[in-house]
């Protein structure tokens, strides 16, 4: 890796050229000394990137996205320095922070404090760098007490907001964030992506792997797809995010189906009943009820429109009332509208095999954006909040786009009114 500080803003902060890897697999660990004493080939070549190329300016921010193990992470370990490129070459223009692999970096035995100091120096930064910013990072990182500890006790959460917070105080012009974002709660989330709104309106670049959507849509300039190693497509954010969705309800028969695998806010999921598919549909065809038929799937609506959700479960085993739950958010991650079976009142009973319910609205009211729907399934307990687990969660996997008029207002839902003028 060559790094280089521009002079120029317009000139690439990041760039690569046909950019690859290959890994060598063994069967076993035998077979790499035999290969190494005896000569030959004993191992597999399997390829991970090929023909990588791109640019980013700064202060662009851009995506990446793609199925598991279409080389996202790989890409952002090379591009970090963690591991060598087979083939191609990429350069990189200032100081780099990143937020890889949750826990990378760290030594287990080692105080939360002592691997502040370690990844500091490790990132380039002076012990008295380090120090002044230790502060900072305690309470980005909200450690407390624990900031003595050894990192081997703490939880996943603990660990990612400690991550974060060490790489967040670094004075970078390029960041590269990987998708452990999607492990912390919801206010963490918006906490990490309100301090890259900060670095990006700074001048930093920034480089984002994400499975969800809500980090990608309201966010970045533009989007990277990788597909078994190589880029698939590279363009606008929305027409990426568009096309994405598409091609995974052509394959998966589910939108967004590749998306769901980002993991839920919640620690635990029973898996008792399984959400299999959701759906948004457009009620103005005449409903056939004998074909369960209810119109036209639609990926975008007016405001005012009306529109059904219907969302299809399987119940792997007996579930007695459990909650279903939507939610929408817009771009910044905040709750504009949400509803569960609880608060309508409704006892479901004992749920069995595979089923439907559907959430049906006269009228959508949200003015126009992108919105993007969280779908889960809790037991019982949750109606009394005594449980912090669910069956099935899809968190924030689904978009909706929705047009407006200019005469509907500005904000985020449409109010109902009239000018008058009185004198």
């Amino acid at each position: 890796m060559v790094q280089y500080r521009m002079e120029e803003s317009e000139q690439p902060v990041i760039e690569a050229r046909d950019l690859g890897k290959t890994y060598r697999i063994y069967s076993s660990p035998m077979w790499r000394l035999v290969e190494g004493v005896l000569g030959g080939s004993r191992h597999v070549d399997v390829p991970a990137l090929s023909g990588i190329s791109f640019s980013m300016t700064r202060g662009e921010a851009v995506g990446i996205i793609g199925r598991n193990g279409s080389g996202k992470s790989t890409l952002l370990r090379i591009l970090a320095g963690i591991i060598d490129q087979s083939e191609g070459e990429y350069r990189i223009g200032g100081r780099i922070s990143s937020v890889l692999d949750l826990g990378a970096g760290f030594i287990a035995g080692f105080s939360g404090m002592e691997n502040i100091y370690l990844n500091g120096r490790m990132m380039g930064m002076s012990e008295d760098e380090i120090s002044r910013k230790v502060p900072q990072i305690l309470d980005f990182a909200g450690l407390g007490k624990y900031a003595d500890f050894a990192v081997q006790t703490y939880s996943s959460g603990m660990l990612l907001r400690l991550g974060f917070a060490i790489a967040q105080c670094v004075d970078a012009e390029v960041l590269l964030v990987d998708e452990v974002l999607a492990v912390g709660d919801t206010s963490f989330q918006q906490k990490c992506l309100k301090r890259m709104n900060e670095f990006r309106q700074g001048g930093t670049t920034i480089l984002l792997v994400s499975h969800s959507l809500s980090d990608l849509g309201g966010f970045c300039d533009r989007v990277i797809q990788l597909d078994e190693g190589r880029i698939r497509r590279d363009g606008p954010t929305e027409t990426m995010l568009k096309e994405y969705i598409e091609q995974m309800r052509a394959s998966d028969g589910t939108a967004g189906a590749s998306l769901i695998e980002a993991p839920s806010p919640h620690r635990e999921r029973t898996g008792d009943v399984m959400i299999t598919r959701v759906e948004f549909l457009s009620p103005r065809v005449p409903i056939d009820r004998d074909s369960a038929e209810e119109g036209q799937p639609v990926s975008s609506i007016k405001t005012g429109d009306p529109l059904v959700v219907r969302i299809t479960y399987s119940a792997q085993k007996p579930v007695n009332n459990p909650l279903f739950r939507l939610q929408f958010r817009n771009a910044t991650g905040a709750l504009v509208h949400g509803t569960n079976t609880y608060r309508q009142g409704l006892d479901l009973g004992e749920i069995r095999g595979e089923g439907v319910f559907e959430v049906r609205y006269d009228s959508i009211m949200l003015l126009e954006d992108r919105y993007y729907v969280t779908v889960g399934i809790y037991p019982d307990e949750y109606a009394l909040a005594l449980a912090d687990r669910a069956h099935d969660v899809h968190h924030m996997a689904y978009t909706l786009e929705i047009k407006s008029d200019r005469s509907q207002g500005g904000g985020i839902v449409s109010m109902p009114h009239r000018w008058e003028r009185l004198k």
